[in-house]
């Protein structure tokens, strides 16, 4: 459900009564953070698109330091099916994930140290590798961002790896150079180089990839950009197929431009738990367009990918969501939106012929404030719950099935959920959720936790998914970073 766009607030006639505004983000926390996608056609024989997200995420700074989270996935898609159903022909999934802490040593350099983990996970295939290691960093200030007064990042990691599986690797050395070699007025022309290797007895297997983009500086720090580059692939927690990508990129970061409207433009949920006897994971991640009116009504473009895992006893799972849709401010207590959603489940790392696929037309209204989708860098709940008997927001949808490879071929989906918050103890925000989707095909998550002043909860979680291979419900406590 299309639940975790900012929406911007309504004429003064709608607004009610008059409320404190929510304090102001640290300005050094939003000028750090940065998250994208990006998408590419690929000239290899073996695959023909290649999709990325990515984000770093400093969710607590103190004087110019600061604990971070830093991700990105990856996927290998050799073809893109629309017979009966639309479906994605995913070869494999790549992952990075690292957490750690930076120091900004000057204006000009920042160091970190970081522990994390790289691997390759193959969908409904045999095969499953990654890599888990220590290491320490450097890099320019603003790197992921080529922007502001300087026209030239750089960034260079080195780690020892500790535990391997499926490959060989005693050393991981990654680094990236981003130039903008020309600036326009509202554009610039750069040229980047990035490669990623391991490295075993002297040998090194390395992921290469070099070429020009097209960067276009829009409002409110986003950067979209036209590339095409040349991607040499020997590492085998890389792509795997070397070959030309010509592609777009979506990214917010403090570029050229200042934040002037509402921020972050791209965001979303990083969560990893621990189950009764599996447990899950979740990269969700939101890219908002520039907003816009429909009937004088504010209003946005939201296009998301949700990945999520569930690995443990019996199979190891991977489902996501591909969703894009209209979301509208029609009132000061009701969101609306409209879109399309593309649902896909997988095994991981094991030969399976039961792969699941659903397209969805749905519509959806929700309260603001669902599932913390009106949050601000630093706040969650921007407007924080004080007296009994708390707050309750809500969502509540439709869907229409318009293709599947279901053999019950399901037509419709309902979907509702409930968000109690429960008023502040001290600095922390306790609530209950509970959402579910109902009907042929049907979910449930059933939630009590804490929403913490660093962007964080933690909870307590029943969850269930009927289209998952081992169909049994999973509890367990699940940490959950909001971006």
């Amino acid at each position: 459900m299309l639940a975790s766009a900012p929406i911007i607030a309504s004429p003064a006639e709608d607004a009610g009564p008059p409320q404190t505004p929510p304090p102001e983000p640290p300005a050094f926390l939003v000028d750090r953070l940065a998250a994208g996608v990006s998408a590419s056609w690929y000239s290899s024989d073996s695959l023909r698109y290649l999709t990325r997200v990515h984000f770093d995420f400093p969710f607590f700074v103190a004087r110019h330091k600061g604990l971070y989270v830093r991700g990105a996935l990856s996927s290998s898609i050799s073809r893109i099916e629309n017979r009966k159903y639309f479906r994605l022909e995913v070869e494999d999934v790549d992952y990075l994930f690292e957490a750690g802490a930076r120091d900004y040593l000057t204006p000009r350099v920042a160091v970190a140290i970081f522990a994390g983990q790289q691997g390759s996970d193959n969908l409904d295939r045999a095969g499953s590798a990654h890599a888990r290691y220590l290491g320490l960093g450097a890099q320019s200030s603003t790197f992921p961002r080529p922007g502001g007064a300087s026209r030239f990042d750089w960034n260079l990691n080195v780690g020892s790896v500790l535990q391997t599986q499926q490959i060989d690797a005693h050393w991981m050395v990654r680094g990236d150079a981003l130039w903008d070699a020309l600036r326009l007025e509202h554009s610039s022309v750069g040229l980047d180089l990035s490669f990623d290797s391991l490295i075993e007895a002297g040998r090194w297997e390395t992921d290469w990839w070099s070429g020009p983009r097209w960067s276009f500086d829009l409002n409110n720090g986003i950067r979209a950009s036209l590339f095409a580059r040349y991607l040499h692939s020997r590492n085998p927690l890389g792509v795997g197929a070397s070959g030309l990508q010509l592609g777009f990129s979506y990214a917010e970061g403090a570029y050229r431009g200042a934040h002037t409207g509402p921020f972050p433009d791209v965001r979303g949920i990083l969560a990893a738990g621990y189950g009764d006897d599996r447990s899950p994971a979740t990269l969700d991640v939101h890219a908002v367009s520039p907003p816009f009116h429909i009937a004088g009504r504010p209003s946005l473009i939201a296009i998301g990918v949700d990945a999520n895992t569930l690995v443990g006893r019996g199979p190891d799972e991977a489902w996501y969501d591909l969703s894009g849709a209209v979301e509208s401010e029609v009132s000061a207590r009701l969101v609306a939106s409209a879109g399309v959603r593309h649902r896909s489940f997988h095994v991981l790392g094991e030969s399976s012929s039961a792969s699941r696929d659903l397209n969805l037309l749905e519509a959806v209204v929700h309260s603001p404030g669902w599932d913390f989708s009106n949050r601000t860098p630093g706040s969650l709940v921007p407007e924080a719950v004080e007296r009994w008997p708390g707050r309750v927001d809500w969502i509540a949808g439709a869907s229409w099935v318009i293709s599947s490879s279901l053999a019950a071929d399901p037509r419709w989906l309902g979907s509702a959920g409930a968000q109690w918050t429960l008023p502040r103890l001290g600095r922390v925000q306790p609530f209950l959720l509970g959402s579910g989707d109902f009907g042929e095909v049907s979910r449930i998550r059933l939630a009590a936790g804490i929403a913490l002043p660093i962007d964080m909860t933690i909870t307590a979680e029943y969850r269930r998914e009927s289209l998952l291979l081992a169909d049994r419900g999973t509890a367990g406590i699940v940490v959950s970073l909001y971006y």
